[in-house]
C-alpha cells in the first residue's frame, strides 16, 4: 500500500483517481487491514469521487498503519507462566526453567510467553526478572472465580514518533550514491524521492509533543499508552475456558488530550483486537466482560477500605482494610488536584469535604477522614 500511493504520478488528484490507483497497486488485503478506503479517519472519508486529495496525505495515512503497536503486560513473570502450565512436568520452576533453557523449543508456550522466558534467560536472573516492573496493581479489583495466577494488566502503547522513523526507514533504504551527489549539489530531493520527503515534513509537523501516561501513578513509567486491559481467565467445570475483560480503559482526559488523533479515536477498538489475539494466545474458548453494575460495585471503596486519611498540610494519603492493615497502594504523597487519580473522583470530593479533625500522634496535625457508608461510590 505504502510503495503504491508512494508511486502516485500527480500530486493532488481527485478522490476516484487515487481509489482506482490503490486499487490497481495494493493488494486486497493490505487495503481492507489499512482502512484506507473505510475509516472515517482515511483522507478519502467523507468526500466525493470529484473532491481532491493529496499523495502526502495518502503516504502520511499508510506510514501510519505501518506503525509498530507495543505491548506492555504486568504480572506475566516467568515463575508465573511455568506455574501455570503445571511447571512442565518437572519438580520445581528452577528445574523447568533451566530446562526450558537447554531446549525450548520443546516447550509449547504462547509467543507472548516465550518473550517473558527468553527474556528471563537473557536477563541472567529468574525470580527477580522484572517484579517491580511486572507487579500488578489492582488484582484486588476481580470478580470471584477467576483460576490461579491467570490475573494480568496489559497495556498497548505507541512508540513516540512512530511514524516519522518508518518514513526515514523508507528514505534511508531508498536513497542511493547518486541522490546523495544530488542532492548536494542542488540542495532538492530527486523527484521519485519528494513525496517521501514532504511525507516526512508532514509528519514532523504533526509531532504529538510530549509523552502522555494512563493517569495513575502507579503506572507512571509506562509511556504512551493506548488502553489498559485487566484480564483474568475463568475454567468451568466442564473445562470451558473463558478469557475475561475485568475492565479495559484508555488514559485520563489529559492523556488522551496528547495522544494522536487517529489512536485516540480507536482506543477501544484496539483494546479489543488485542484483548482477541491474547484470548487465542490463551487457548480460550469464550470472552466475557463485566457489566457497569458490577464495576461500580467492585471501585466501591467501601468492600476494600475501612478507612481512608489525608493529611491537610503535609498531602499524605494513607488507608486501612477491612483487616486493619495499611493499603500499599494508597499510600503517598499527593495534593489534591492528584488525588481523583488514586482514589477516584467521588471519593476525593467526599474526602476534601469531610470535617477536619486534630490527630495528635508524634505531634498534632490536621487529617481529614472516610469510613464506613461514606465510602461507598455511586453508578450505574
Amino acid at each position: 500500500l505504502t510503495r503504491a500511493v508512494t508511486g502516485l504520478p500527480q500530486a493532488v488528484m481527485t478522490v476516484q483517481q487515487a481509489r482506482a490507483a490503490i486499487e490497481k497497486g495494493a493488494k486486497k488485503d493490505e487495503i481492507a487491514m489499512s482502512g484506507i478506503l473505510t475509516d472515517p479517519l482515511s483522507p478519502l472519508s467523507g468526500k466525493q469521487p470529484g473532491d481532491k486529495v493529496t499523495r502526502d496525505e495518502l503516504i502520511g495515512f499508510a506510514l501510519e498503519r505501518e506503525a509498530k503497536v507495543e505491548d506492555v503486560v504486568l504480572g506475566d513473570l516467568a515463575k508465573d507462566i511455568i506455574k501455570k502450565h503445571n511447571y512442565f512436568g518437572y519438580d520445581s520452576a528452577t528445574d523447568a526453567m533451566h530446562a526450558y533453557a537447554k531446549s525450548p523449543d520443546k516447550f509449547s508456550v504462547s509467543d507472548s510467553e516465550r518473550a517473558v522466558l527468553n527474556a528471563t534467560i537473557e536477563d541472567g536472573r529468574f525470580t527477580t526478572f522484572r517484579e517491580k516492573r511486572d507487579r500488578t496493581h489492582f488484582s484486588q479489583y476481580q470478580l470471584p472465580g477467576a483460576d490461579e495466577g491467570s490475573y494480568r494488566e496489559m497495556f498497548v502503547t505507541w512508540p513516540k514518533n512512530s511514524a516519522i522513523e518508518s518514513i526515514r526507514s523508507k528514505i534511508e533504504a531508498s536513497v542511493t550514491n547518486e541522490d546523495e551527489l544530488h542532492m548536494q549539489r542542488t540542495g532538492e530531493a530527486p523527484e521519485r524521492l519528494k513525496p517521501l520527503y514532504a511525507a516526512l515534513k508532514e509528519a514532523q509537523k504533526r509531532e504529538y509533543g510530549p509523552e502522555w501516561n494512563d493517569g495513575h501513578s502507579q503506572y507512571s513509567d509506562i509511556a504512551n499508552p493506548i488502553v489498559r486491559i485487566r484480564r483474568n481467565i475463568r475454567t468451568d467445570a466442564n473445562g470451558v475456558k473463558t478469557y475475561f475483560i475485568e475492565e479495559m480503559q484508555g488514559p485520563n482526559k489529559d492523556g488522551q488530550a496528547k495522544m494522536p488523533p487517529e489512536i485516540r479515536k480507536r482506543i477501544y477498538e484496539i483494546g479489543m483486537k488485542r484483548a482477541l489475539r491474547d484470548a487465542v494466545d490463551e487457548g480460550a474458548d469464550a470472552i466475557g466482560w463485566t457489566t457497569g453494575e458490577q464495576q461500580a460495585e467492585r471501585y466501591s471503596l467501601e468492600n476494600h477500605v475501612s478507612s481512608i486519611h489525608y493529611g491537610v498540610a503535609d498531602n499524605r494519603l494513607w488507608a486501612y482494610d477491612k483487616a486493619g492493615d495499611e493499603i500499599e497502594q494508597l499510600r503517598g504523597y499527593y495534593k489534591p488536584e492528584k488525588l481523583p487519580e488514586v482514589i477516584g473522583k467521588e471519593i476525593t470530593e467526599k474526602l476534601l469535604n469531610s470535617p477536619t479533625s486534630v490527630q495528635h500522634a508524634g505531634g498534632q496535625f490536621e487529617t481529614k477522614s472516610l469510613s464506613g457508608l461514606d465510602l461507598k461510590v455511586g453508578g450505574e
